[in-house]
């Protein structure tokens, strides 16, 4: 995998320390956005949410990690070669050709917000798997801005002119990053970058995924965009598992 670049990464021991403090704080929470933190172990999250898409499926997602921005998005999706895979990840093949155009409707936001997404198809006759690329800004399968998810589970969705998300989608949000980390863990353990295997080697498998968000975000180890940067790291590690 190409891992992702590290920044502001601290020395290990004032990482330590400093990761420790925030899970004592987030600890002492009785409660965040609607969701009571269970004593113990947390519980098992959704099946959708820790399915591998590898083995079971021809193509699938790709998730462009440089694309944070609309505007950049909008130049790429202009041209053949903007999203275009360098090799196809089920063969190797190195041809892919320009499938088609989705479009979707992003929720959540002032207006509503119409994008292109390009597909590409392997050349290989024995292949032909479809790839999907999205921009590292939309949640996959939440159809929003990762912006708008993050708004939402710190409990301040009124910091923008965003149009509301509904109670039920904010409920079920918080109850899957109160489900358990173990999994995320394990892969971001196997992380190239020792910044980040050693991030997630702070945690404890009882961890839940908020706890993981709250510590990834706070060391900035994945980038500066927070969710999204957690999220694309994740499916790249094993495409189809999912953040929230």
């Amino acid at each position: 995998m190409r891992s992702a670049p590290v920044r502001d990464v601290r020395a290990e021991g004032s990482t330590r320390f400093s990761c420790r403090r925030l899970l004592r704080a987030s600890a002492t929470r009785m409660s965040r956005g609607g969701v009571n933190r269970q004593i113990g172990s947390p519980p098992s999250p959704e099946p959708c949410l820790v399915q591998s898409r590898r083995a079971r499926f021809r193509g699938g997602t790709v998730i462009a990690v440089d694309v944070h921005e609309l505007a950049e998005h909008e130049r790429r999706v202009r041209t053949a070669d903007g999203y275009r895979p360098a090799v196809c990840t089920r063969c190797g093949g190195e041809r892919l050709h320009l499938h088609d155009h989705l479009h979707r409707v992003l929720a959540g936001e002032p207006q509503a917000m119409r994008i292109d997404i390009v597909r590409y198809v392997c050349a290989s006759r024995k292949c032909r798997a479809t790839w999907r690329v999205l921009p590292a800004f939309v949640a996959r399968h939440l159809w929003r801005r990762w912006t708008t998810v993050a708004r939402t589970i710190a409990g301040d969705p009124g910091r923008s002119l965003s149009a509301p998300v509904p109670a039920r989608t904010r409920r079920r949000w918080n109850a899957r990053l109160a489900s358990a980390a173990r999994q995320l863990l394990h892969l971001l353990g196997q992380h190239d970058e020792e910044a980040v295997a050693r991030f997630a080697s702070v945690l404890s498998f009882d961890s839940t995924r908020r706890d993981l968000v709250d510590l990834f975000i706070a060391g900035r180890v994945l980038g500066a965009h927070a969710l999204a940067d957690i999220a694309s790291t994740v499916h790249a590690l094993e495409p189809g598992i999912r953040l929230v």
